[in-house]
């Protein structure tokens, strides 16, 4: 029990909520996954462990491994958060926000930006459940991300054809990010440096 006058941060709060909310929504799809015959209950819990210990996303180990084929995958994302799935030519002809994220981090995140519409990012994820990917999106583009479900080589097709190995000064802050760093300093770095004027490069 928390000391009598004290409050929980409430951004800690949203962190532990979201967390809760992944656990939920990871137990869930697992299920969907099993009922349907296409991943046992042991290689789930084998991949979370390894996962953990990598890590890594239960999912993109789930992929790595090769427990669930891409499409099966994607179909089961897009069913379980409500998620449209885009084809890869549908993809843009045209980096975006190459001169905020790097080509390293969106390879490692998986993860596309697609289009500007309304002052809400549309970012193309093979794991649309990745809470860290999204909120660096986020603090590094200062728009809200509205995650589109894809295919993961089709992912990384396109950032190869589209993204150069040219580096901002926030693509080499979005580059030194590992995924076992604390999240929330992490993005408060992002947001701290979007805020300040352009680098030029």
């Amino acid at each position: 029990m928390r000391p009598a006058g004290k409050r929980m941060n409430t951004e800690q709060t949203e962190t532990i909520e979201e967390a809760l909310a992944a656990a939920d929504s990871d137990s869930r799809l697992a299920a969907m996954l099993e009922a349907s015959g296409k991943l046992s209950a042991q290689d789930y819990v084998r991949a979370a462990r390894l996962a953990s210990e990598s890590g890594v996303s239960v999912w993109h180990m789930v992929h790595k491994l090769g427990l669930v084929s891409e499409r099966d995958l994607a179909q089961a994302f897009a069913s379980e958060l409500e998620l449209d799935i885009i084809d890869a030519e549908a993809f843009p002809d045209v980096p975006l926000l190459e001169d905020v994220v790097s080509q390293r981090f969106l390879k490692e995140s998986r993860v596309l930006p697609l289009y500007l519409e309304d002052d809400r990012l549309y970012v193309a994820m093979a794991d649309p459940g990745d809470a860290f990917a999204i909120s660096a999106m986020e603090a590094a583009s200062g728009h809200k991300v509205q995650p589109v479900v894809a295919l993961p080589t089709d992912i990384d097709n396109a950032i190869e054809k589209l993204y150069g190995a040219g580096r901002s000064a926030m693509g080499e802050i979005l580059d030194g990010l590992s995924e076992g760093d604390e999240g929330e300093a992490d993005v408060e770095t992002l947001k701290d440096l979007a805020s300040e004027a352009p680098v030029i490069r």
